[in-house]
C-alpha cells in the first residue's frame, strides 16, 4: 500500500484557495497464500442423479476457470456422502486438474440409508472427515475453506418414523466444530433444493444472519452461483477481497473549510470522509479537493488525516488497519485577497475521485420541442450528508467525453416496497416519490435538444411501462410519463428492463457522431431480494450491456439503501450510490454528476 498527500500553497493569504492532493495506491496479491479447498457433495437419494449432474458440470466449470498452480497453488479434495456416509473417494488434496476431475466425475448417487447414529451418517460425517483432510495434508498458513454443496436435509413426510431434528442437530455440531478450528477454516454452503426438501441453513449456522457471500442458495438444479463463486475465491476478487472496504477520512481544523472539489461519501461537522470498495487486486484512488482559510496564522492542515482498511474477517481475520497521511501546517497571512467583480479565474467544477479496479467526435443531434424540468426547491440542513457519486465522478470535469450527447434510459423500480420510507434526505416521503425526485433531478442536468432519455418502469413476470415513443430528445415524453401515474406491482424484474433498456439503445435512430449510452437504476433493492439463479441472469446481462458499451449506474433508495450491492450489476462500486448520501439542492447535485460522468 502506498499513499501520498500533498497540500499547496503551504503559505498564503486568507481567502486563498489550498489544493490537497490524495492518492492511495493498493495492491494485493491474495493467492501469495495458497488455498486448500475440501468439496463436499451430497450423494444422497435426496439429491436424484439429475441434480448431481448439474452439480458436477457446475463444478467442472468452476474448476476449467481456476489457474490451480498460480501463485502458491491451490489444492482441492473431493468428497462424496450419502445418508449411510462416505463413499469411496480419493480423500486427499490434490493440484492436479485431471486427477481431480477423475475424482469429481466418479462420484455417483448412494442408495442406502443410515442405519447407524446419525453421527456417522450423512453430511454430519462428511465434514468431519473434510476436517481429518485439512490436518493430515492442508499447508502450513494457507486458506483453508470447505465447500458443502447439498440438496438440502430431506423431509421424508412419506415415513412417519423419520425425525429431521436429529441429523440437523448432528450437522449443526459438525460444523460448529469445523468453523472452531484453530486454523480458522471457513465453511461455505451450496444448496439447491425444492419442496421435497430444505437447504438446512440454520442447522449449518444456527442463525440466519450468516453471512450470504459463504452461503450459495439456488432453487430447484440451479447451480450456477459455485460455478461464479469458486474462481472469485480463488483469486481474492469481488466479494472475497481480502480487503473489504477502504475509508479515508480527514478531519478539517476549525480555521479551515471545504470549498469543494471531490465530493466525500459524508460531511459531519469538520469530518470529510470518502469510501472505496476493491474488487480486483489493484485499487488506485485519487482524490483533490479544496479548502480555504477562516482565520490567519500558522495551522495545520488536518486535526486527522488517515486511512483504514477493513479486511474480510472468513481467511483473513476482519482486521482492521490504520495509517496517518501527512499533515504539514501552513501559514496564513491576516490581509485578505482583494476582492473583485469579475472572478479572475472559473470556478472549479466539483470533482469526485478517481477509483480505478484493475483487471470514446462531436454530434449533430437534431433538435426537437422540449420540456424543461423544474426542480422542487429545497434546502440543505446543518450536518446534510452531500452527493457521493464517486464512480460517476472519475471522469475529468469537463473533458471531451463529458461533452458527448447522452442516450440515457432511467429504469424505476415499482414494486411494493417502494412505498417504505426513504430514509434522509427525504424526510418522511416514500421511496417512490424520493425516486421522482432523483428522476426529475437527473432529467433538469440532460440537454434539451442534445440528450435523449426515456423512462422505464419494470414489474413483474416482466411487466413494462415506457414513456412515449422509446429513446426521444430531452425531456418532454419522460417527464409525461412522471407526470400521468405508474403503475404499481407487488415485485421488480430488473432483468427485464435491462433487456428492454439494451434493446432500445441499440436500435435509437442514429443522429450521427458518437454518443454516450446510458442506463440508470433507481430502486431499493438490496442483497437476498433475488433468488440465486435471478442474480446470476443478471450479474450475466450487466456483463454483457457494459461490454456492449453501456454505462450501468443504480441509485440505492430506502433506510437499508444497499448501494455495495448494486455495484455488482454496475461493475465499479462508485457506479452506485446510496440516496442518503446525496446533497440537497438534488438538481445541481446531480447536474455536476452528470457533468463529470465518464
Amino acid at each position: 500500500m502506498t499513499h501520498r498527500r500533498t497540500v499547496q500553497p503551504l503559505g498564503g493569504q486568507l481567502g486563498e484557495r489550498i489544493t490537497v492532493s490524495l492518492s492511495l495506491d493498493l495492491r494485493c496479491e491474495p493467492r501469495a497464500r495458497p488455498l486448500d479447498l475440501v468439496l463436499v457433495l451430497d450423494a444422497s437419494p435426496d439429491i436424484g442423479r439429475s441434480r448431481l449432474a448439474d452439480l458436477k458440470l457446475a463444478l467442472e466449470r468452476a474448476i476449467a476457470r481456476i489457474d490451480l498452480a498460480e501463485g502458491a497453488g491451490m489444492r482441492i479434495a473431493v468428497l462424496a456422502y450419502d445418508d449411510r456416509g462416505l463413499l469411496d473417494g480419493d480423500l486427499s488434496l490434490t493440484g492436479d486438474r485431471e486427477a481431480l476431475l477423475r475424482s469429481l466425475r466418479r462420484v455417483e448417487t448412494g442408495s442406502r440409508p443410515c442405519i447407524s447414529v446419525a453421527s456417522n451418517c450423512g453430511a454430519a460425517a462428511a465434514l468431519r472427515r473434510a476436517a481429518e483432510v485439512l490436518d493430515l495434508s492442508a499447508v502450513e498458513g494457507s486458506r483453508r475453506v470447505v465447500v458443502l454443496a447439498s440438496a438440502g436435509i430431506g423431509r421424508r413426510l412419506d415415513d412417519p418414523s423419520y425425525e429431521p431434528q436429529l441429523p440437523c442437530i448432528e450437522l449443526s455440531q459438525a460444523a460448529l466444530a469445523l468453523r472452531s478450528r484453530r486454523d480458522a477454516t471457513v465453511l461455505m454452503t451450496a444448496c439447491a433444493s425444492d419442496e421435497s426438501g430444505f437447504c438446512g441453513r440454520r442447522c449449518l449456522t444456527g442463525k440466519s444472519t450468516d453471512d450470504a457471500r459463504f452461503a450459495l442458495l439456488s432453487p430447484t438444479s440451479e447451480w450456477s452461483p459455485i460455478e461464479f463463486a469458486l474462481p472469485a475465491l480463488a483469486e481474492g476478487s469481488g466479494d472475497f477481497h481480502p480487503v473489504e472496504r477502504i475509508d479515508i477520512v480527514d478531519l478539517l481544523p476549525p480555521e479551515l473549510e471545504y470549498v469543494g472539489g471531490a465530493q466525500p461519501g459524508a460531511i459531519d461537522g469538520r469530518r470529510l470522509s470518502w469510501t472505496g470498495y476493491p474488487l480486483t487486486r489493484s485499487l488506485e484512488i485519487s482524490l483533490r479537493y479544496w479548502l480555504e482559510a477562516r482565520n490567519c496564522g500558522d495551522i495545520p492542515s488536518s486535526e486527522d488525516a488517515s486511512y483504514t482498511l477493513r479486511y474480510l474477517g472468513p481467511m483473513w481475520g476482519g482486521v482492521i488497519r490504520s495509517e496517518t497521511l501527512a499533515m504539514p501546517r501552513l501559514t496564513i497571512g491576516c490581509e485578505a485577497l482583494p476582492s473583485s467583480p469579475t472572478p479572475t479565474a472559473p470556478t472549479p467544477t466539483p470533482q469526485g475521485p478517481t477509483v480505478t479496479n484493475t483487471p470514446g467526435a462531436s454530434s449533430s443531434p437534431t433538435v426537437g420541442p422540449s420540456r424543461s424540468p423544474t426542480a422542487s426547491p429545497t434546502t440543505a440542513r446543518p450536518g446534510q450528508p452531500s452527493l457521493f457519486l464517486p464512480v460517476v465522478l472519475s471522469g475529468a470535469c469537463g473533458g471531451e467525453a463529458s461533452r458527448l450527447p447522452r442516450d440515457w434510459i432511467l429504469a424505476l423500480d415499482v414494486s411494493g416496497s417502494m412505498a417504505g420510507a426513504a430514509g434522509p434526505p427525504f424526510a418522511g416521503a416514500s421511496r417512490w416519490s424520493a425516486s421522482e425526485s432523483v428522476v426529475r433531478a437527473i432529467l433538469g442536468a440532460l440537454r434539451p435538444g442534445i440528450d435523449r432519455t426515456m423512462i422505464l418502469q419494470y414489474g413483474e413476470a416482466g411487466e413494462l411501462s415506457e414513456s412515449a415513443g422509446g429513446l426521444m430528445p430531452c425531456c418532454g415524453p419522460a417527464l409525461d410519463a412522471l407526470d400521468e401515474g405508474h403503475i404499481r406491482l407487488r415485485n421488480g424484474h430488473p432483468w427485464a428492463a435491462l433487456d428492454r433498456a439494451r434493446w432500445r439503445l441499440e436500435t435509437a435512430p442514429p443522429l450521427g457522431g458518437a454518443r454516450r449510452p446510458g442506463l440508470v437504476f433507481v430502486t431499493d433493492m438490496r442483497r437476498g431480494d433475488l433468488g440465486a439463479s435471478e442474480e446470476a441472469l443478471m450479474l450475466q446481462l450487466t456483463a454483457e450491456a457494459r461490454a456492449a458499451g453501456i454505462s450501468i449506474y443504480a441509485v440505492a433508495l430506502g433506510e437499508q439503501a444497499d448501494a455495495r450491492y448494486l455495484s455488482r450489476w454496475t461493475g465499479r462500486p462508485t457506479n452506485s450510490v446510496d440516496a442518503r448520501r446525496l446533497a440537497l439542492p438534488l438538481d445541481r447535485s446531480l447536474a455536476a454528476w452528470l457533468q463529470c460522468t465518464p
